[in-house]
């Protein structure tokens, strides 16, 4: 490979947990991450 990189033995399951929590990440930041609407303030005269 590339600069001489290669993998670990053993270490598979925390490159898929990692890429798992990352994409969970990604989806919850996508529903949840939206700012909250701002009412429009009505003022009422009395």
């Amino acid at each position: 490979m590339w600069l001489g990189d290669r993998t670990r033995e053993g270490l598979a399951w925390l490159a898929v947990l990692g890429f798992v929590v990352s994409v969970a990440g990604a989806l919850a930041l996508a529903r949840f991450g939206e700012a909250p609407a701002e009412e429009a303030r009505v003022e009422e005269s009395a």
